[in-house]
């Protein structure tokens, strides 16, 4: 088995994944969880940037479950392709676009309090680490910094 990557909080099963989700909406944080597994050629290629993602956002605990250990857990969130990433939106919970949520559906999956609301989910492979980094944005509260219009000073130019 993989080693957890320094850096990142590992998360042993259900019980610690679902503390950390129940945390991080006590807290109002937000909290990425990346589900990998140790054969998985993508997972190997995607884990030094993710670790680059984590280093750059110090303000998001960034997590990993290992799939090898907890698939029940996966097949409960209805994860079908590694790498996976969640997305949990702090006091808003897991934010999502499915209406129909699999973990939901799932009876080992509740919260005591009641169903917790959906991550935003998604599979995210090497080449989609700007699907992540544009989710962090949305889900961190970034405001976006709009292109700079050089129109003006470049019009300057030719009258000169």
């Amino acid at each position: 088995l993989n080693p957890p990557t320094p850096g990142l909080t590992h998360l042993e099963d259900e019980a610690a994944y679902r503390a950390k989700l129940a945390q991080a909406e006590s807290e109002s944080r937000v909290v990425c969880i990346k589900f990998y597994a140790s054969w998985c050629r993508a997972c190997k290629a995607m884990a030094p940037k993710y670790k680059r993602v984590a280093d750059d956002w110090p303000e998001i605990e960034f997590c990993e479950v290992l799939f090898d250990t907890n698939k029940a857990l996966c097949k409960g969130l209805g994860i079908k392709v590694l790498p996976y990433i969640e997305v949990v939106a702090g006091s808003a919970g897991k934010a999502s676009t499915d209406p129909t949520p699999p973990a939901l559906s799932h009876p080992t999956l509740s919260h005591p309090a009641g169903p917790v609301p959906q991550v935003e989910g998604f599979s995210c492979g090497p080449s989609k680490i700007s699907s992540l980094m544009e989710k962090l944005e949305v889900h961190s509260g970034c405001e976006e910094i709009p292109c700079t219009s050089v129109a003006d000073q470049l019009d300057m130019i030719e009258r000169l």
